[in-house]
């Protein structure tokens, strides 16, 4: 399997995991501590296995973040957590016609389908910056890159790359406009060729 393959899949079940947190954190928050709050909530159980019994509509998160290249492409921590959250709302605003459309509004609380949209929110993030961590470490996420840019320009360029680690970018050397500057070193990186 290719270190992409692995790569993706775990990009996949991490965010596997970061729904299903948010939907069990969800479910607890609903029953167990906003019915103190609202007691009505009480006069409605919610069951998780009717939650469990319908893991496939996971599927919605996974094709609206290949649609949106979430799997594909390399964003900064910031760029890619502004995606996440339109892909999760739309992903949710999915679920939702779903529900109503297929009237099962009384199986599905909209308070736990809320409120894990929220925590979504905050685990997508992070347990996908720090899986490309971890795969940045295992050599899955990363490429080797060469910078083609005007030597004045190369050490913002890597700088701004190295700060990013997330994106997984190696930097092996640059190209430059002018001759003169090839062999030279820009911040630990060096020129290569015109």
């Amino acid at each position: 399997m290719s270190k992409k393959m692995v790569s993706l899949f775990s990009f996949i079940v991490s965010d596997f995991i970061s729904i299903f947190i948010s939907f069990a954190l969800a479910f607890w928050i609903r029953g167990y501590i906003l019915p103190h709050f609202f007691p009505s909530l009480q006069q409605r159980p919610v069951f998780f296995e009717i939650y469990l019994s319908h893991a496939y509509m996971f599927l919605v998160w996974v094709i609206v973040f290949f649609y949106e290249k979430l799997y594909t492409k390399r964003y900064s921590f910031w760029d890619e957590a502004q995606l996440l959250l339109k892909s999760t709302t739309i992903s949710f605003f999915f679920l939702m016609i779903a529900v109503f459309i297929t009237q099962q509004y009384f199986q599905f609380s909209r308070v736990i389908i809320i409120l894990a949209w929220i925590f979504s929110l905050i685990f997508l993030p992070i347990l996908r910056y720090l899986i490309k961590r971890i795969d940045v470490r295992l050599n899955l996420w990363k490429k080797k890159v060469i910078i083609i840019n005007s030597f004045n320009s190369f050490s913002i360029l890597i700088d701004a790359i190295n700060q990013n680690k997330t994106l997984g970018y190696e930097i092996v050397g640059c190209l430059t406009d002018n001759r003169e500057e090839i062999g030279k070193v820009v911040s630990g990186v060096k020129v290569l060729g015109h």
